[in-house]
């Protein structure tokens, strides 16, 4: 999108601290509370795309509040489960006009950013095990973090139309999890070489292979099973329930490093195509509006869509 229409959407979002509480599959209460907002009955919706959200235990807990016979919004949205990671969203752009291909964008122009930051509790338990000297050894600044404040576990990388109605999902991804999950790998083998040095690719960092171990193993373990469906369910909260965005679309893993021509290195296939499978994104053959003036009319284009 332009500059100009990406600065007005940000400027349009709440000012201040933003917190999304996220618990495992929290998303499947999510996604049917936005059926029920629009009058789907418990059992249209047994027959629907969100069927399967249904057997969700958690889900099934919740509907037996009300002998499983009804469903509406307040009783699947606000329900929380305890504990909750309380995550803390910022903003922000990504993008150029004149190259998409660095900046991996299917069109020229800019996305908006969300960034799901870490809580308070983490940030804490992180300076404590793994004492970071300097600049932060799972941060890539090259990419579209949090500078200020808490740091970024993952982002999503959103084109929206408003004028459409229509967003493309561009990107979820989580540098830090990558990272420390492959520094975890490398400090498990120097301890059973009985060697407390966790290694030259851990840079920017004082702690031993010990701590940087139970860094990963203890502190960041939730997060790692969380992030990819927590960010998703913070972009189409964002979407949806801010922004009034009921089209949504999200590349498949080909036609993604297709279009945003994606050489060499790319993402983890699960992330574009289990993921928003998970979610209830239907695979089609059909392009958003807005991009259709921007990709070969001959172009075979598959994507995923879900209209909330």
């Amino acid at each position: 999108m332009e500059r100009r229409l990406a600065e007005e959407i940000l400027s349009s979002l709440p000012e201040g601290k933003i917190v999304f509480r996220y618990f495992k599959d929290r998303y499947a209460l999510q996604l049917p509370a936005y059926a029920a907002a629009e009058g789907r009955s418990l059992s249209e919706m047994r027959r629907g795309r969100f069927r399967s959200l249904l057997q969700k235990p958690t889900v099934r807990q919740v509907l037996g509040e009300r002998g499983g016979r009804q469903a509406d919004w307040d009783l699947l949205d606000s329900y929380f489960r305890t504990p909750t990671e309380d995550y803390e969203l910022t903003f922000g752009l990504w993008g150029d006009e004149n190259d998409s291909t660095w900046y991996q964008t299917t069109r020229p122009g800019f996305n908006v950013v969300l960034q799901l930051n870490f809580p308070p509790a983490h940030d804490r338990a992180y300076r404590r095990y793994v004492e970071p000297d300097g600049d932060h050894p799972f941060v890539w600044e090259c990419h579209p973090v949090n500078r200020r404040g808490r740091h970024t576990l993952a982002w999503a990388r959103l084109d929206i139309e408003p004028d459409e109605g229509e967003a493309l999902i561009e990107e979820i991804q989580s540098d830090w999890i990558r990272d420390a999950s492959c520094a975890r790998e490398a400090a498990l083998e120097r301890l059973i070489e009985e060697e407390v040095d966790p290694g030259s690719d851990l840079v920017n960092a004082r702690c031993d292979a010990w701590q940087l171990f139970r860094y990963v193993e203890y502190v960041l373990s939730n997060h790692r099973r969380l992030w990819d469906e927590a960010v998703l369910g913070a972009s189409l909260w964002l979407l949806r329930e801010r922004l009034g965005i009921r089209k949504i679309y999200m590349h498949t893993f080909e036609g993604g490093c297709r279009l945003k021509r994606m050489e060499g290195w790319r993402p983890p296939r699960s992330l574009y195509e289990q993921v928003p499978r998970t979610f209830c994104f239907e695979r089609v053959v059909q392009v958003p509006r807005f991009l259709r003036s921007h990709l070969a009319r001959s172009s075979r284009c598959e994507f995923w869509h879900l209209r909330l």
